[in-house]
């Protein structure tokens, strides 16, 4: 977290991302970090969470792993 607050981190590639979004702790958080910083969120499609779409889409994978 401190490398994607201090903008040396491009991107945060999420291996396990329904693991850490079962918890909205974790994952919005991370949504938030990456926006301020600039960083790209990737899984097995990348995301930019400054954009409106993405964030939305971002905001949905984790709702959705949290109900199942």
């Amino acid at each position: 977290m401190g490398m994607v607050c201090s903008g040396d981190v491009g991107a945060v590639y999420c291996i396990e991302a329904s693991r850490l979004a079962r918890n909205g702790r974790d994952w919005h958080p991370l949504i938030d970090l990456c926006a301020l910083a600039g960083a790209l969120v990737i899984d097995p499609g990348a995301y930019n969470p400054r954009l409106v779409n993405d964030r939305l889409l971002l905001g949905l994978k984790g709702r959705c792993r949290t109900m199942n």
